[in-house]
């Protein structure tokens, strides 16, 4: 279902796909996030299913200081794509 659904609206084909993850992969301000993409953000008990990390091209996480684990998945999304756009509008120009 995910599969399909990446590939149903590309662009110019293949979306990277990210799976944004507490403590593991990339700092998200580090990435390049100006290429077609779609993040996966997994719920705050389980993380993302399997069939997202078999899919991932990569993970992606926020820095996390002063001993914070997580963060809502609301939040974490919301951060995650504030920096999509923060790099393409400070690209663009």
């Amino acid at each position: 279902m995910l599969s399909a659904e990446l590939h149903r609206d590309a662009p110019m084909g293949k979306l990277r796909l990210y799976l944004a993850e507490a403590g593991s992969g990339q700092d998200c301000w580090d990435a390049d996030l100006r290429q077609p993409l779609a993040i996966v953000v997994g719920g705050e008990a389980e993380g993302a299913g399997t069939e997202a990390h078999r899919l991932a091209d990569a993970s992606l996480c926020i820095p996390m200081h002063g001993g914070s684990e997580s963060l809502n998945a609301g939040v974490a999304g919301s951060i995650m794509m504030f920096e999509v756009v923060r790099q393409r509008s400070s690209f663009s120009h």
